[in-house]
């Protein structure tokens, strides 16, 4: 039999922190339906005609999600999970914002980099 250690729960019992984290993924999965949904129109304001270009565009949230893989473990271990959770919903959040009220491609460009990486941080 093996002897595994107990799950650190920091006091609060399972049921709860199970519904945190019910809630926590609902809502990043909401805020990104938010985002695809909008794409299309996205694409219309912009006027972006070429299909290559657009694309290059949307690759900025992976682009930022891979930069922010070592920066993200690197914060954790310094700052905790608890800040680095509240700081990328903030920026999540933020971030999903300023991609509505890009106002040229450049800035829809940089808004979806940051996109990505508070994506990542949570």
């Amino acid at each position: 039999m093996v002897n595994a250690e107990p799950v650190l729960t920091g006091g609060y019992p399972k049921e709860k922190i199970h519904w945190a984290m019910l809630s926590f993924f609902l809502a990043q999965g909401l805020c990104f339906a938010s985002w695809a949904s909008r794409i299309p129109d996205t694409k219309d304001i912009f006027e972006v005609h070429y299909a290559f270009y657009w694309g290059l565009v949307l690759f900025l949230i992976p682009v930022g999600k891979f930069i922010a893989i070592p920066l993200a473990g690197y914060l954790i271990s310094k700052l905790g999970s608890r800040t680095m959770v509240q700081v990328s919903i903030f920026g999540y959040a933020f971030s999903l914002f300023a991609v509505g009220i890009a106002s040229t491609i450049w800035m829809l460009g940089i808004f979806l980099f940051c996109f990505g990486v508070f994506l990542e941080f949570m």
